[in-house]
C-alpha cells in the first residue's frame, strides 16, 4: 500500500460517515450566523403577523384566537374599532418580539449553543404561526 493510499484510508477513518453529521451539528450549534438567520426569521414572521393585524383591524375582535391577545384587545373595547385603537396591542406584539430576540442574543453571550437551540425552538413555533396565519380558515 502506498503512502497516499494509507493517508486516504486514515482520512476516511477519521471522517467516517457518522462523523460528518456530528461535525456539521457542532458547527451549526455554535455558529453566530445561524443565530442571526433564526432571529431574522423570527422578526419576519412577527412583521407578517403585525401586517395581518393591521389589515384585518376591523374584524380582529372575531378573528383573534389567542386568549391572551383577546384579553389585551378587550382592554381597548374592540367592538368595531379601527387600526387607530390597536396601538397598545401592536406595541406589545413588537415589544415581545424585541424582547425575545434580544434575550436570545443575551443568552448567546453566556452559552452560544443554548441560544441557537432556543432560537431554533422559537423559529419552529414561528413556522407553525406562519402556517396557521396562511392556511387557517
Amino acid at each position: 500500500m502506498s503512502n497516499a493510499t494509507g493517508q486516504l484510508q486514515a482520512d476516511w477513518e477519521q471522517y467516517s460517515f457518522f462523523q460528518v453529521p456530528k461535525n456539521w451539528a457542532r458547527a451549526i450549534e455554535t455558529s453566530p450566523t445561524i443565530l442571526a438567520l433564526l432571529a431574522i426569521w423570527i422578526g419576519l414572521v412577527s412583521a407578517y403577523d403585525i401586517y395581518l393585524t393591521i389589515k384585518y383591524a376591523d374584524s380582529l375582535a372575531y378573528l383573534e384566537q389567542n386568549p391572551v391577545a383577546r384579553g389585551i384587545l378587550n382592554l381597548d373595547s374592540i367592538q368595531g374599532m379601527g387600526v387607530e385603537h390597536l396601538a397598545r396591542f401592536i406595541g406589545l406584539k413588537c415589544g415581545g418580539t424585541v424582547l425575545a430576540i434580544g434575550s436570545l442574543f443575551m443568552i448567546s453571550h453566556w452559552k452560544h449553543h443554548l441560544a441557537n437551540l432556543a432560537a431554533s425552538g422559537v423559529a419552529l413555533v414561528q413556522l407553525c404561526v406562519l402556517a396557521f396565519l396562511s392556511f387557517a380558515n
